[in-house]
């Protein structure tokens, strides 16, 4: 694929259309090691190494980043009373528009997965995909056969026609519980515990489809993906 110089840097987050233009015309920016300076003409972007402002990158056509966010932010561009979680994220990141596969209510961790594949996005957040996410959730009270047995035939939620219903649920301790679902509705999976008669204190998001959050990955933190070795795209 080719495309024009000063596309391919605001492409990578690297600046706006208008500072490429002005760096490319000063020789500032390096591609594959020569100065190229018209803004307009076009090359292959296969293999290429950008140098800009003394740093090499190599050029992706897209990015994919698993985060594994704490409480306490939105999933939110426009957030309202917390930090956006994107604040976690570098400010190459937010240049190239990356948005989230879903959200995470602003007190629930875990799993966040961002793209600016706008395919990959909706492979992850389209309930017509039924992906299974896993998430551990602390209760108020112990889960008892009872109710294990009512999440996985179907609850009712409050406004809600559909029965929502868990895959598999799994006692961890006391008040511990492993819960599978292929849904994002709102609030789904607390919603599901009040209609038995239970609340959750804390939920965390562990895994989505095969993708499971790595243990090593501090709260805050976030690492680079290969969706195609893991079969998300």
């Amino acid at each position: 694929m080719k495309l024009r110089l000063d596309r391919i840097l605001t492409s990578q987050g690297l600046c706006s259309r208008k500072e490429a233009g002005i760096a490319i015309k000063k020789g500032k920016v390096l591609f594959n090691g020569r100065v190229l300076k018209s803004p307009k003409d076009k090359i292959s972007t296969e293999s290429l190494i950008i140098t800009f402002d003394n740093t090499s990158y190599t050029y992706t056509e897209h990015i994919y980043i698993m985060l594994n966010k704490p409480a306490g932010y939105e999933c939110s561009d426009a957030p309202v009373v917390h930090p956006s979680v994107k604040d976690l994220l570098t400010p190459i990141h937010r240049h190239r528009n990356i948005m989230s596969a879903g959200r995470l209510d602003v007190d629930t961790t875990g799993l966040l997965l961002f793209s600016d594949d706008g395919q990959f996005i909706h492979n992850i957040a389209s309930p017509k995909k039924h992906l299974s996410k896993v998430y551990q959730a602390i209760l108020d009270k112990p889960l008892n056969h009872q109710d294990a047995n009512r999440l996985l035939k179907g609850v009712r939620l409050e406004n809600d026609a559909k029965l929502a219903i868990a895959l598999d649920v799994q006692g961890i301790d006391t008040n511990t519980v492993l819960i599978t679902i292929d849904e994002g509705r709102y609030h789904q999976v607390k919603r599901m515990f009040l209609a038995v008669g239970n609340s959750v204190i804390k939920l965390h998001r562990q895994q989505i489809g095969d993708l499971v959050l790595p243990q090593e990955l501090p709260l805050g933190s976030w690492m680079d993906l290969d969706v195609n070795l893991l079969g998300l795209k």
